[in-house]
């Protein structure tokens, strides 16, 4: 048992957070190893607390992705869809904005995820943190759900 954000005390299933992890792992084709590193990403996220925020995002990004401490990417991202992310000069200011939108949850949750992804910050890893991202915000830690197909095909 552990308890969530709100106080609730949840019996976490184990069992279902795991295949949804392999869900979202696979989705970004990583491998065991990398679904390793999500898990203990998300336990993190779980225990840690404190506000959304840059740094937040940052500790979660590096867990999941170790060539992200880094820093944010710097190169241009087209998605599978054709439909292109934010521009690479502007993630730190566009992190921010986000960043305090999220904190004071002034939006729906799908729609700070999706901000998030098509901000894009980080060079991998970033459809993964925003499932934790997500789960966060929704409060659906002992029961995630996989990331709406929220670009289309």
């Amino acid at each position: 048992m552990s308890t969530g954000l709100n106080g609730v005390t949840y019996v976490l299933n184990l069992a279902l957070i795991g295949s949804v992890a392999g869900q979202e792992a696979a989705r970004q084709q990583t491998d065991l190893a990398g679904l390793v590193r999500l898990l203990d990403a998300y336990q993190w996220a779980y225990h840690a607390g404190g506000a959304l925020n840059k740094y937040w995002l940052w500790t979660v990004a590096e867990k999941i992705e170790p060539c992200n401490s880094k820093g944010y990417r710097r190169t241009p991202v087209t998605f599978t869809n054709g439909g292109s992310s934010a521009h690479h000069s502007t993630i730190t200011d566009l992190v921010d904005g986000w960043a305090h939108i999220a904190k004071g949850k002034t939006a729906e949750p799908d729609w700070i995820t999706k901000e998030l992804l098509w901000i894009h910050p980080f060079s991998d890893g970033n459809g993964r943190l925003a499932w934790i991202v997500r789960t966060r915000l929704t409060d659906t830690w002992a029961s995630p759900e996989s990331l709406p197909n929220y670009f289309g095909d």
